[in-house]
């Protein structure tokens, strides 16, 4: 999924919606862009544990609540379902990097002052 992401999804979205890169070109190394490589790497990675954690849960409380044998999976992952909780894991991942971003930015500047 995470190769999915650079590959393809990423560079599609900003042709597509004429986003600009982070950096310029001129500044974008090439260690850079394996850095940006490797975080969106392992991003994707906690993004799939999370959804997959989520899964877990979600089997576990249907197989109590329903009194379904331990080994049965009243949940299985099909793609509907797990697009959704990928978009939210996504999204939700997004927003905590803005607020610490914005926490750290606002602690900064009350450091300088």
């Amino acid at each position: 999924m995470g190769l999915f992401n650079i590959i393809i999804i990423n560079p599609g979205l900003r042709m597509m919606f004429n986003i600009a890169p982070k950096r310029p070109a001129h500044e974008n190394t090439y260690w850079q862009r394996i850095s940006d490589y490797l975080v969106e790497l392992l991003k994707n990675i906690l993004i799939m544990l999370i959804v997959a954690l989520i899964y877990i849960a979600l089997n576990s409380i249907l197989v109590s609540l329903f009194a379904l044998p331990s080994q049965s999976v009243p949940l299985p992952g099909e793609p509907i379902l797990f697009g959704a909780f990928y978009v939210f894991v996504f999204v939700l991942l997004a927003l905590i990097s803005e607020k610490t971003k914005k926490a750290i930015r606002n602690s900064r500047d009350k450091n300088v002052e």
